[in-house]
């Protein structure tokens, strides 16, 4: 349990996803070695931790290539499973600790994704970004006359 933290906060040391994150990463391993000493590197020192294939769901092509970036993010390889048309799910190669940091960051990237696509929708919902006027609309869109005279004489 205490090897699988301080694997979590090397992680997070190294690859946090803002200084703020690495800086409190940097001083939680700080803690933990002044209150175990050698017997936190002993321990560091045991076995690596055991790895297994992982397994994540996605929903959309989208939420694939955002959970593909995450997985390659940790220098991991994914690769697809196909077990049904119904249920996609990315698989890799890891220890359980990378794995919970490959979820974690999956489902903040994806809430992040929704929230943007909501946003996105509602602007043309309540004409906040209208739509960009045809070039072949009836009034011309942004063509003078002269431009439009000479496209229809080809």
């Amino acid at each position: 349990m205490l090897r699988d933290k301080v694997w979590k906060l090397e992680r997070l040391a190294q690859d946090g996803a803002t200084e703020g994150e690495r800086e409190a990463a940097k001083h939680a391993l700080n803690r933990l070695r002044e209150r175990y000493g050698d017997e936190l590197d002993a321990l560091l020192g045991q076995a690596e931790l055991p790895v297994s294939d992982h397994f994540f769901r996605y929903k959309s092509n989208i939420e694939k290539e955002v959970l593909r970036h995450v997985i390659l993010h940790m220098d991991l390889d994914a690769y697809t499973v196909t077990r049904s048309r119904k249920i996609k799910k990315l698989a890799c190669v890891t220890d359980e600790p990378t794995a919970m940091i490959v979820e974690e960051l999956y489902e903040y990237h994806c809430k992040k994704l929704e929230r943007m696509v909501y946003l996105f929708v509602n602007g043309y919902l309540f004409e906040a970004m209208p739509p960009p006027e045809s070039r072949t609309s009836k009034g011309g869109g942004d063509l003078s006359r002269d431009e439009r005279e000479a496209l229809m004489a080809g």
